[in-house]
């Protein structure tokens, strides 16, 4: 028997752990699902978060957003003196399933891609009915009907349910001051996905980088196979080679360097940064970068 049960300070009951939340899509979430209340976009320039995501530079600059503002603390002030008051539970732990940097990282990640964010009220104070419980709610999962001119939200649906627009299961929206990157940065997020498909498709389909022609008859295979063989191992002790009047080598092809991809993969790390407001080298993208050992701490 433990210490503790021995004096008889330990529980007996073990109290289970509250279900942690999905904090993934979920809901309507594909390739086309842009959800929220800007779902604008298709076609050419359409862009999802799962996509853009496959993007390292897009996924750097995220994490490095969402993991710092996630990580500061919150406090609550009185707004006509100044004075700190004691913080709430729920700006303590919005959502009771999980920490509150979880909460608020995705938050910031809703705010990021799509310039909008929810929280669903989860519940009450009993004395005067303000909130006192959230959970973050993905975008794709949203869904907001306007009156007919769009200019009005008339009611927001969640999971394709409608949602009260007060009390426990209605939203609180916070708004960007900028629209989301899946709006504006589209066709670059789209030309570094091609960038890395062309790379990729190029590592998986390798060409020969020389030919040797014959001008002459044609050899029989077991005498081409002999020539590659002898050329290849001549290759392995000396640079020179020489050639009958009838053959003739041949470079064909194109390294990855000659096609530009490293080039073009670091100007569009270079263009996310720009597009998510991350200073370059924060994520190794340093074109033009002018940091300097001189002048880093400036």
């Amino acid at each position: 028997m433990g210490l503790l049960q021995t004096f008889g300070l330990s529980k007996k009951d073990v109290t289970a752990q509250y279900a942690p939340a999905v904090m993934s899509q979920g809901y309507g979430a594909g390739v086309y699902s842009f959800g929220g209340l800007y779902s604008t976009g298709s076609g050419a320039a359409f862009m999802d978060r799962f996509t853009a995501l496959q993007v390292p530079a897009v996924a750097r600059c995220r994490n490095l957003i969402a993991g710092v503002v996630s990580s500061i603390d919150l406090e609550l002030y009185k707004k006509s003196t100044g004075k700190e008051l004691e913080s709430p539970l729920w700006l303590e732990q919005p959502d009771i399933r999980q920490p509150r940097s979880v909460t608020i990282a995705y938050t910031v990640d809703s705010l990021l891609f799509y310039g909008v964010a929810y929280w669903r009220v989860t519940s009450l104070y009993a004395d005067d009915g303000r909130p006192s419980g959230f959970e973050w709610v993905a975008n794709t999962r949203v869904t907001v009907t306007t009156n007919q001119y769009g200019d009005q939200v008339d009611y927001y649906s969640v999971n394709g349910e409608r949602a009260p627009m007060s009390g426990i299961g209605s939203l609180v929206t916070f708004q960007s001051l900028l629209p989301g990157v899946l709006e504006t940065g589209a066709r670059t997020i789209q030309a570094a996905i091609d960038i890395e498909k062309a790379a990729s498709v190029a590592a998986a389909t390798p060409m020969a980088t020389s030919v040797i022609k014959n001008s002459g008859a044609d050899l029989p295979e077991a005498q081409v196979s002999g020539i590659l063989a002898a050329w290849k191992a001549a290759r392995s002790s000396r640079s020179t080679a020489y050639l009958t009047s009838t053959l003739d080598v041949q470079n064909i092809g194109f390294s990855p360097k000659d096609m530009m991809y490293n080039e073009a993969s670091q100007y569009l790390a270079t263009q996310v940064a720009r597009l998510m407001n991350v200073p370059a080298y924060y994520i190794s993208a340093d074109m033009n970068n002018s940091m300097t050992y001189q002048n880093i701490l400036d």
